[in-house]
C-alpha cells in the first residue's frame, strides 16, 4: 500500500512523494495464538479537526511536522501543500506521513462542507528513516 508523504528536499523546500507502507502479517500459531511480524512503532496519538466550509483559499499557517507523523483522515476532506506548491486533497481514509521537519513546512485547509477530523500518530525513528531512505533523502 502507498501513502503520500510530505518531507524536506536536498534545498530545503517541502515537496510530496509517495512511500510504501510496511504491512504486517498474522502468524496463528499451532495452540491457535495470534501473533504479527512487522509491527511498526507509534509513539504518540492524538485527534484534531477543522470546522467543515465551502473550499476557499484560507490555508493556515506555514508549519513543520515537528516529529514524524502519519495522519488517517476519519472525516470530512482537507488539503495539504508543500513549500514546492504542490497539493494533494486528502479525503475519508486517506493516510499521509509526515517528514517536514525543517524550512518552511507546509500547510493545509479543510475543504469538505463537513468538519475534517484527523488522528495523527507519532511514528518512530525507524520508521522514519524506512521511508527517507525510501524517498532517497538519507
Amino acid at each position: 500500500m502507498e501513502a503520500y508523504c510530505v518531507y524536506v528536499g536536498a534545498d530545503g523546500t517541502s515537496k510530496i512523494g509517495r512511500v510504501t507502507l510496511p504491512m504486517m502479517a498474522k502468524i496463528i500459531g499451532e495452540d491457535g495464538a495470534s501473533t504479527w511480524t512487522n509491527v511498526q512503532t507509534g509513539r504518540t496519538w492524538g485527534v484534531t479537526g477543522g470546522e467543515g466550509h465551502l473550499p476557499t483559499d484560507d490555508f493556515g499557517p506555514w508549519h513543520t511536522a515537528g516529529n514524524p507523523m502519519m495522519s488517517i483522515v476519519l472525516q470530512g476532506a482537507w488539503e495539504v501543500q508543500a513549500g514546492s506548491g504542490e497539493r494533494r486533497v486528502l479525503e475519508l481514509g486517506s493516510l499521509t506521513i509526515f517528514l517536514d521537519d525543517t524550512g518552511p513546512g507546509h500547510r493545509s485547509r479543510t475543504v469538505s462542507i463537513e468538519p475534517s477530523i484527523v488522528i495523527g500518530v507519532g511514528l518512530d525513528e525507524k520508521s522514519a528513516l524506512d521511508f527517507k531512505t525510501q524517498l532517497g533523502i538519507i
